[in-house]
């Protein structure tokens, strides 16, 4: 993607936007400058959302896991802003449970939020990317938000461990096949991350968080929306296939198996 000349501005489409960390990467990503789609299963809320962004902002209600209505917000961010420059797969879900508890419709749900609708975005979204691409604009950037449990496996979480590890290879798949496009896909694998709604984080105590990584604390929703705008500014394009971990060096940390 060439760095956007100042007669054309760039748009993103982040999904999962009415709250923690997608909420947090829209509002970084317009105060960046760009236009932006956000879309949340969440009725009526992703709208709510995103209105104190200003007019730069849509926010629209869409299930990651159908087409038509993936395909309807793509539509609507090249017709509203004229092209589609970056897209940030956010959208996801997470159960904990042993993989005793999991049963079928856990598992098919997890699956067709975490992963189908990485791809469904992802695939139209490079569409949009090719179609609208111009001297001015070219190519893109495709974002996805897996996690470090897609790499190290936390415990009680089959569906989700597998379904980021999933999210992963995704990423690594995009940024060869779109290459040639000059399309690139990256991945952030955050760790911890206090996003005011996790239960669990609510319940361990300073001890406990102490634990969780070498910094001993959980990251900010805003620190996740740090490095997402960093590898989607212009000048890190050839960062292309790479997982990048914002986890306070608990990957680091994690024990060699044996």
């Amino acid at each position: 993607m060439r760095p956007a000349s100042a007669a054309v501005s760039r748009t993103a489409i982040v999904t999962g936007a009415s709250k923690g960390i997608g909420l947090a990467i829209s509002q970084r990503l317009v105060e960046d400058g760009y236009n932006l789609v956000g879309c949340a299963r969440s009725a009526g809320e992703t709208a709510a959302a995103l209105k104190p962004l200003g007019a730069r902002a849509i926010g629209v209600d869409a299930d990651v896991t159908r087409a038509e209505q993936v395909q309807g917000v793509v539509d609507l961010a090249v017709e509203r802003f004229g092209g589609l420059d970056v897209l940030v797969n956010n959208a996801g879900v997470y159960q904990r449970r042993t993989i005793l508890e999991v049963d079928e419709d856990d598992w098919a749900e997890i699956m067709a939020i975490n992963v189908t609708g990485v791809f469904l975005f992802s695939k139209a979204a490079a569409r949009a990317m090719i179609d609208t691409a111009t001297g001015e604009r070219g190519g893109g950037r495709i974002v996805n938000i897996a996690s470090v449990a897609g790499i190290l496996s936390e415990t009680d979480s089959a569906p989700y461990n597998a379904s980021k590890a999933a999210v992963i290879s995704l990423t690594r798949s995009l940024a060869t096949d779109l290459a040639s496009y000059d399309i690139a896909s990256t991945c952030i694998a955050p760790g911890w991350v206090d996003t005011g709604i996790d239960p669990i984080l609510e319940t361990l105590d300073a001890s406990q968080l102490r634990r969780l990584n070498p910094q001993g604390r959980a990251g900010t929703t805003q620190e996740i929306a740090h490095a997402v705008a960093a590898v989607c500014d212009p000048r890190a394009h050839y960062m292309n296939g790479a997982i990048v971990t914002v986890d306070g060096g608990q990957l680091a940390a994690a024990p060699e198996p044996t």
